[in-house]
């Protein structure tokens, strides 16, 4: 009974060592025994949906906040040209 649950026991630890002992052929240093996700972090699916929605919120966002200034820029330019102007100029203009 005491070999079997040592056998057992090795077997389990064994399957548990495995996963972290770390491959050529996936890319990573010789004689490296850290697991995969330590060498390569990367951002699980859901968060990387939330972090691509609010960049393109925040991407749509100071687009239109450009397109505000830039009608602002050309009202003021506009009202700037029209105070420079000589009276004369502006009633040419107006009609």
């Amino acid at each position: 009974m005491k070999n079997l649950v040592k056998i057992f026991f090795l077997i389990a630890t064994f399957f548990v060592k495995a996963p972290n002992v770390v491959s050529q052929n996936k890319g990573e240093l010789v004689g490296s025994n850290k697991k995969l996700t330590s060498q390569n972090y990367k951002l699980p699916n859901k968060n990387l949906d939330k972090f691509e929605l609010a960049a393109s919120k925040y991407l749509k966002t100071k687009e239109f906040q450009s397109l505000i200034d830039q009608k602002k820029a050309k009202e003021e330019l506009l009202q700037s040209h029209i105070l420079k102007q000589t009276k004369s100029t502006v009633k040419r203009m107006k009609s």
